[in-house]
């Protein structure tokens, strides 16, 4: 299972004020406001914390069928510049993400990550744009599925 976010960062800017008193408080631990605190880039510090969370919520969800999302019950813990875990209650996720100049991606995992995603789609670290990758990943192995749905290959451009 996984689950997947995407931050425009300058939508993010335009519509977020985050240094506005009480939303670091609202969304994060202490621990994880000292993250913020002690990045070299801070703004893109929240935003890659924000979007951790919102793909792990995204598998608990389903996993758990609780909708209810609480940020501060999510704790993000930073492994390296794009690995890291999320854990929430009992669960717990490992997510990779991956910075560009103006957007932030997050894919969550609930097992062991590996290099390679699952259905050997790997992250798109060159440049391009990890949602087509997701688009075009996710239609080929629909495609190939022998499930009766009358889904046919197509391009996505």
């Amino acid at each position: 299972m996984i689950g997947n976010d995407i931050i425009d960062l300058q939508l993010a800017a335009r519509q977020s004020n985050w240094k506005r008193k009480g939303f670091l408080d609202k969304l994060f631990s202490k621990q994880e406001q000292g993250l913020v605190f002690e990045s070299s880039a801070p703004f893109r510090m929240v935003w890659k914390l924000w979007s951790m969370k919102e793909s792990a919520y995204k598998i608990h969800v389903r996993k758990t069928g609780e909708r209810r999302f609480n940020p501060r019950s999510f704790s993000c813990e930073i492994m390296d510049q794009k690995k890291g875990m999320v854990h929430s209650n009992a669960y717990s996720y490992v997510t990779r993400t991956v910075t560009q100049m103006e957007l932030i991606h997050t894919m969550a995992h609930d097992k062991s990550f590996e290099e390679e995603l699952i259905y050997g789609m790997t992250m798109n670290e060159d440049g391009g744009d990890p949602g087509a990758v997701l688009r075009q990943g996710l239609v080929r192995d629909l495609a190939e599925a022998d499930s009766g749905l009358g889904i046919r290959k197509f391009r996505i451009l």
